[in-house]
């Protein structure tokens, strides 16, 4: 017969290993967040933004032409752990806070598609950085 506190004992590790997993996934999504960032080299627009929006505004313009649905952009906040639609209207919310910072065209919004760095932002970032000043 299976001994129940032995059992519990064995559930109890494999859910803090489980916590540890998800903690590491998280780290891990904060710093592939950044790594986009950095490598588009942006830093003008960057710099108004926290974090936060950094990681999503750089998801959208890595991702340009294509649209990216809130699911998806809700995988790459980092420090995003709540539920799906929690999750999903954190999305809305920090799309309005970068149309706030860089520009109400910044973001396109596709209903029912998701979103997407805008053709007029894109050009903005892509010209020179004395003409951008």
């Amino acid at each position: 017969m299976i001994d129940p506190f032995r059992w519990r004992a064995r559930a109890l590790a494999l859910e803090a290993e489980l916590q540890q997993a998800d903690a590491t996934i998280e780290v891990l999504k904060g710093a592939l967040a950044a790594e986009i960032v950095e490598a588009i080299n942006v830093p003008l627009w960057a710099e108004y933004l926290t974090p936060q929006l950094r990681a999503l505004m750089g998801a959208l313009v890595a991702r340009y032409p294509r649209y990216m649905s809130r699911e998806a952009i809700s995988a790459c906040i980092p420090h995003r752990d709540h539920t799906l639609d929690e999750s999903l209207q954190t999305v809305s919310v920090n799309v309005c806070c970068i149309r706030r910072a860089l520009g109400p065209g910044a973001v396109e919004t596709l209903r029912g598609a998701g979103y997407r760095a805008s053709p007029a932002f894109m050009a903005r970032i892509a010209e020179p950085a004395h003409a951008q000043s």
